[in-house]
């Protein structure tokens, strides 16, 4: 079984059982904050990068339902059933 951790939703201050309506929130909450011309500390270009980048992939339908940024749950391997 291949693990791919959900590194999208981070950036967006998101899990991946968040909604669209969040994750379009948290996008444009994390991007007014760590906008470079807002913010001046160090790193700020590359945060915003990685905020963009999370939600051109979380936001286009074909590659959230790829499966591609998500992981399966812990609970559902440690369940007893």
């Amino acid at each position: 079984m291949t693990w791919r951790a959900p590194v999208h939703y981070g950036p967006l201050g998101r899990t991946r059982e968040s909604n669209d309506a969040e994750l379009k929130k948290g996008y444009h909450k994390m991007s007014l904050k760590m906008h470079p011309d807002k913010c001046k500390a160090t790193g700020a270009e590359e945060c915003f990068k990685s905020i963009s980048k999370a939600w051109a992939c979380l936001s286009d339908p074909d590659k959230r339902a790829a499966g591609a940024y998500t992981r399966p749950l812990l609970s559902s391997i440690f369940s007893s059933t």
